[in-house]
């Protein structure tokens, strides 16, 4: 999505190089009305979501899902779970004052963080700023997974308040394993959360 904004951002020549395209394909509303808007014609674009492989992602029996939180060292009643970069873009900063607040209510809550570090210097600010929350001991970061589907069997929320996106596939993958969603209200999350059976945007 932040690629199609750049785009439609460019001089008029190349909008009109977008305008001329035989067909276009939109991940979520929110891009398809941003063609529109750039003057592709609505004939020519396709809604096409992404898929998910549900082979993969799904749902696992309590007796795996207890395995799993052994091999992860989830040490928490409760796991929220972030999957994507660590950068001011997906803004996983928003989500220390919740830890807070859960805290404060004795709730035995923590957060796992899974993906790579894409801005270091935000990073550190993170840190700092869940140090002074007092919730650095309710947070784990554990960098990129292979295996990103065995932290899905182990949360019990997936949270992501990105500041734009497509369609997250993050969010999909947490879906599919039966983890229901809260996310901000960017392009894609609306469409697939908007009706609030599956989760909440936010």
């Amino acid at each position: 999505s932040r690629g199609l904004r750049r785009l439609l951002c460019l001089p008029e020549r190349r909008r009109l190089i977008l305008r001329g395209l035989a067909g276009a394909v939109a991940v979520s509303s929110s891009i398809e009305e941003e063609l529109i808007a750039a003057g592709v014609p609505a004939a020519k674009i396709r809604r096409i979501p992404f898929g998910v492989n549900l082979a993969r992602f799904r749902p696992v029996d309590p007796d795996r899902r207890r395995v799993l939180r052994q091999k992860l060292g989830v040490r928490w009643n409760q796991v929220l779970l972030f999957v994507g970069e660590i950068s001011a873009r997906k803004r996983p900063h928003w989500l220390l004052p919740a830890l807070q607040t859960l805290r404060d209510r004795g709730r035995d809550v923590g957060l796992l963080l899974v993906g790579p570090v894409k801005d270091v210097a935000y990073w550190e600010q993170l840190k700092i700023k869940a140090a002074k929350l007092c919730v650095s001991d309710k947070i784990e970061w554990k960098g990129f997974s292979r295996e990103i589907w065995e932290y899905y069997n182990v949360a019990d929320l997936f949270v992501l308040p990105s500041e734009n996106e497509g369609l997250p596939n993050a969010m999909l993958e947490a879906l599919a394993s039966g983890v229901p969603a809260v996310c901000s209200n960017v392009s894609g999350c609306l469409d697939v959360l908007g009706d609030g059976a599956c989760g909440r945007v936010i």
